[in-house]
């Protein structure tokens, strides 16, 4: 069963490959659950496909499967947006599909909203209220970001301080994000207990309706990262945090477990 990372943001964070070489000897499998790296910007899209190719390379030699989800900073229509597993009752996304805009803290927040609109809209009205809808519209809403990367060169967390407004906004999404991760499976896969993403980059664990709410923060600085671990019939949200430059595994008595 899979050991699940998401948001490395390879060519834009700091992170080196070297770092999570415990967490890739601990995994039987390894999932990186979207904006895995800056496929899309100009700037850093070079150092991130050389870091993707290295942590290849490094499972590779490990011998364990990796898969990639699509996220709204590496998306691809090649790659998968969401998985399920344990018979249905754990959901995989990376969770830009929550939010119409993706991301309400960008310059281009207005502009992905009406794509997403706009996508949606463009489907057969029978069809708008499906899951695959929702991943569709997101992938049209996502490409906002890129359609002029001059409006966001620096993607770094430093850069939005000169916009307090973003702040703002960052901190309104991180307070709602439970409502939105609800609201989401509710309506498309209300069968699942556990809802695993990123995508806000605020690492935690939230409870709403009876459903544990996993979310796997981010290796972009000052985010912090977490992993889950699904194990037989129990899922582990494990806390990550760089010591002596890896990322070992901390004490499982820091996990928060979740039986399915």
């Amino acid at each position: 069963m899979p050991l699940i990372l998401s948001d490395l943001h390879l060519g834009l964070s700091t992170l080196q490959i070297g770092q999570l070489q415990p967490l890739i000897e601990a995994a039987d499998e390894l999932w990186l659950n979207g904006d895995t790296f800056e496929m899309r910007h100009p700037r850093y899209r070079t150092d991130g496909e050389r870091l993707l190719a290295e942590l290849e390379a490094r499972c590779l030699r490990r011998k364990i499967p990796l898969l990639r989800l699509s996220g709204n900073h590496d998306h691809d229509a090649a790659l998968p947006m969401h998985r399920m597993l344990l018979d249905g009752r754990v959901l995989v996304t990376h969770g830009h599909a929550f939010l119409p805009c993706i991301a309400p803290w960008s310059v281009w927040a207005k502009e992905a909203q009406q794509r997403y609109d706009n996508a949606l809209n463009a489907l057969p009205a029978n069809q708008r209220g499906s899951m695959q809808a929702a991943f569709q519209a997101a992938a049209a809403a996502s490409e906002a970001a890129w359609s002029d990367t001059r409006r966001e060169r620096k993607l770094h967390a430093s850069a939005m301080l000169l916009r307090p407004m973003a702040v703002l906004q960052v901190l309104k999404t991180w307070a709602a994000w439970p409502a939105f991760t609800e609201a989401f499976v509710q309506a498309h896969q209300p069968q699942a207990r556990v809802v695993i993403s990123g995508h806000s980059h605020k690492r935690g664990v939230y409870l709403r309706n009876g459903r544990a709410q996993m979310n796997t923060g981010s290796f972009n600085a000052p985010s912090r990262p977490a992993a889950v671990w699904v194990r037989d019939n129990e899922v582990c949200w494990i806390p990550l945090s760089l010591r002596g430059n890896r990322y070992d595994l901390p004490p499982e008595s820091s996990w928060r477990r979740v039986s399915v």
